[in-house]
């Protein structure tokens, strides 16, 4: 056996090592190197985007120019090359200069913008500001007195969208009726600049400015306002509109394979962006390593076995509509996409790729060799989870994970500050990182290269999360994701849906918040569970129960189960439960409703007072899709589930007192409910002298017939036989029903005692002692027992 494993371990690291080495004198892979490392041109395309096109706004000329550049550069470099078509914009739009100052009581330049699509002003417009609040726009008989010829300064903090995002507010038309020059609205830095999309005609074109103020200057002009000072300001915004419709496209490039040329590689990036700056961010750069990696293909005269495809995406920033486009007019080529390569996440260095481990399995040996290679930046290969098809998606990579096509994440790590860029006026060329650029693209480039060369195509078996409902919760140790069984516990994972969504009616948060989020491990017991779930209120629960959803299929038999917690049968709320190990006792007593999918190692590293900040629900699959609990839907399940519990309580009623006349005809009834039969007589006559009892006893749980025998303590457990105890009344305590009876049992007798629930173990049930590698001894809630005892002596 030995012998044979050293074999294999040989042939591995030949096959290996000459897999490396073919990489590695694999001239084409030599020279894209070699270009990429001494004739980088990736700062050049982008100069042209950033600084000769600009802004690149879908419905401006500056994206049909940049398309058309980019066009004709795919052409130059030798790829088969073409638009496709993707939508047109009613109206075009482009952006000129702006300017603004306050001119009264004192002269200072104003730091401002405005969203795209949004009026601009008759030239230079020299007004006086006041502030009016919504209610005063909206019911003011006198508004046209108080506005006219004013800049009002409007309720709100400006998070870059205009004014009239998706339609004209009524604050808008009351204004223009009224006479004012324009908006005044705070906004925070950075300064964000997004667009309006309610221009839809040019009969349709916004006549009231939306100016966006930074909020220090915001607030310097309301203080000034508030001192009762007049305040003048000057606004000159040169926003352009020109007649549609405006077709946008797509830029497609193709370097086709020498092999299999239908099957492909994607390098893929957005080409819009918005224009309040020059897109040098977001996705300047992104666009600009995608052309270069293709270009240092090209020049090396590779001729990989796929083709190589570069995609530049129309309309990213309106909802990945330029990737959602082609995905759905090529459907039939999407299962000959090996593998997607998009770059949206800015200029910082790429470090790694993340890949789900059973893709890594297979391109780890293809990408190796680029590992080796002398970089400034150190790049790996990183693990990530699957895949998952869920979700509007924040870029195109969105449109082929959704429809199974593999996507690795593009891991960027450096000094950039992404979210200070994005979308806002900073989104400019001096931002960019060169040398990060560089080494991106060649990453990049050579990526492609190796992964087309594969002898298959990727195979995406195993790297895409199931369909399934969901549950990712968010807590400051990390991501823990939750596999919802709302197909064998529909009730319970209504509830936790309805709650982690607010969608569902409960008395600690208002409809439509969230009830998980903020909330903490609040119990947290070693190899048990971890145990969350209370509202950040303190209260226990929701303000109401539901009762257990037990299903046959499901076991607490390793770590990982999630569970609802409860104070008895029926008594569900919101707090649950993760497993640490198997707790198979558990088993009939409490709700599972899900298991962990991902992220067992963050529910190990959970302490008690951890925090969950939020809780996602994701839904892959069309049932998945139309699982969505409202307070209408919840409280209809919610009654179908007491109606079947009255229905079992009175069957297991009927069943036991079948069971009970069967067994013991003739046995008697006491106050209590308890039944007694004494079966053999005993000889003390003078019961209430005993201060210490020696008894056992032998029993069973009346319907499943589950049998126990008591120990020295006079506890139940799986023994062989009874053990005796010594029994002291007033402090022995075993459960109400014994504690009660056995110090009325004379020496020598033997009595039947059959205990309801209530004189038993009640609600909670019983648990035995833990039993290293064996099964613990449970007597569940609401069990009737069956007791033969016997009284040995009395003292």
């Amino acid at each position: 056996m030995k012998r044979i494993l050293r074999s294999a371990v040989l042939f591995y690291s030949i096959f290996i090592s000459a897999f490396n080495s073919f990489s590695q004198t694999d001239s084409v892979f030599n020279k894209i190197y070699k270009l990429g490392t001494e004739d980088n041109r990736v700062m050049e395309h982008q100069h042209y985007l950033c600084n000769v096109f600009g802004g690149r706004l879908t419905g401006s000329n500056a994206y049909t120019n940049a398309a058309l550049w980019a066009l004709d550069k795919f052409k130059e470099w030798g790829l088969d090359a073409y638009l496709d078509e993707v939508g047109e914009m009613p109206v075009g739009f482009d952006r000129g200069p702006w300017f603004g100052k306050m001119i009264e009581p004192y002269e200072k330049n104003l730091t401002f913008g405005t969203p795209s699509y949004t009026a601009p002003t008759k030239g230079v417009q020299e007004g006086c500001a006041i502030y009016l609040p919504d209610s005063v726009i909206i019911h003011s008989s006198s508004l046209k007195d108080t506005a006219a010829g004013k800049w009002i300064l409007i309720e709100g903090e400006n998070n870059g969208w205009a004014r009239d995002k998706d339609s004209i507010s009524i604050i808008t038309k009351n204004l223009i009726n009224a006479g004012a020059l324009g908006t005044i609205q705070k906004s925070p830095f950075p300064l964000r600049l997004l667009e309006s999309r309610c221009v839809d005609s040019w009969d349709n074109l916004p006549v009231l400015p939306d100016i966006k103020l930074i909020d220090e200057q915001y607030d310097e002009i309301f203080n000034l306002l508030q001192e009762n000072k007049i305040v003048k300001l000057q606004f000159d915004v040169r926003n352009h509109f020109y007649r549609g419709p405006v077709k946008y496209h797509n830029v497609i490039g193709i370097l086709k394979g020498s092999e299999k040329p239908d099957e492909y590689v994607i390098l893929g990036a957005h080409l819009d962006s918005f224009d309040g700056a020059t897109g040098a961010i977001d996705n300047g750069s992104g666009v600009a390593r995608m052309m270069e990696a293709i270009r240092l293909l090209s020049a090396a005269g590779a001729k990989p076995k796929r083709s190589i495809m570069i995609q530049l995406y129309a309309a990213e920033e309106r909802g990945l509509v330029g990737s959602k486009s082609w995905v759905e007019k090529n459907k039939y080529t999407l299962d000959k996409i090996s593998i997607m390569f998009n770059n949206d996440g800015g200029t910082n260095p790429l470090v790694a790729l993340g890949l789900p481990e059973s893709i890594l399995k297979q391109v780890e040996g293809v990408l190796n060799p680029i590992r080796e290679l002398k970089f400034e930046y150190p790049f790996s290969l990183d693990t990530i989870p699957k895949f998952r098809r869920a979700g509007r998606g924040g870029t195109d990579s969105h449109s082929f994970i959704m429809n199974g096509v593999p996507a690795p994440r593009l891991i960027l790590r450096g000094p950039h500050v992404y979210r200070r860029t994005w979308h806002s006026i900073f989104d400019t060329y001096n931002e960019v990182i060169p040398s990060a650029q560089k080494h991106s693209s060649l990453i990049i480039a050579l990526a492609a290269y190796q992964t087309a060369n594969m002898d298959s195509l990727i195979s995406r078996e195993g790297a895409f999360l199931p369909d399934g409902l969901y549950a990712e919760l968010n807590t400051n140790k990390g991501r823990i994701l939750i596999n919802l069984d709302y197909k064998r516990a529909p009730l319970t994972v209504s509830n936790f849906v309805g709650l982690a969504e607010g969608t569902i009616k409960n008395s600690e948060v208002p409809e439509g918040v969230p009830y998980f989020n903020g909330s903490i491990w609040h119990r947290v017991v070693p190899g048990h569970v971890i145990q969350a779930g209370k509202p950040v209120t303190g209260a226990e629960g929701p303000g109401y129960e539901f009762p257990n959803e037990i299903s046959p299929e499901l076991h607490h038999d390793k770590a990982g189960m999630v569970g609802m917690a409860n104070a008895g049968p029926h008594t569900n709320g919101s707090q649950f439960y993760i497993t640490l190990a198997d707790r198979s006792y558990l088993d009939g007593n409490y709700t599972l409703f899900g298991e962990v999918e991902e992220g067992m190692d963050v529910v190990y590293k959970i302490t008690e007072g951890d925090t969950i900040k939020r809780v996602q629900i994701i839904r892959i699959g069309e049932e998945a899709n139309k699982f969505r609990p409202t307070t209408a839907s919840f409280l209809t399940l919610l009654e179908q589930a007491r109606k079947r519990v009255r229905e079992e309580e009175k069957l297991k009623k009927q069943l036991e007192e079948e069971k009970i006349n069967k067994l013991f005809p003739g046995i008697e009834t006491y106050d209590d409910g308890s039944r007694h039969l004494i079966i053999q007589e005993g000889s003390d006559d003078n019961i209430n002298a005993a201060y210490k009892i020696k008894a056992k006893y032998t029993g069973f749980q009346l319907l499943n017939d589950q049998k126990f025998h008591s120990d020295s303590l006079g506890l139940p457990g799986l023994s062989n036989k009874a053990g005796e105890f010594n029994f002291l009344p007033g402090k022995t305590n075993i459960n109400p029903g014994l504690n009660k009876y056995i110090p009325l049992m004379k020496k020598g007798e033997k009595r039947i005692i059959i205990l309801r629930p209530e004189l038993a173990y009640g609600v909670y049930g019983y648990y035995g002692r833990n039993v290293v590698n064996g099964k613990r001894f449970v007597i569940p809630p609401n069990s009737t027992l069956v007791y033969e005892i016997e009284v040995i002596d009395r003292q």
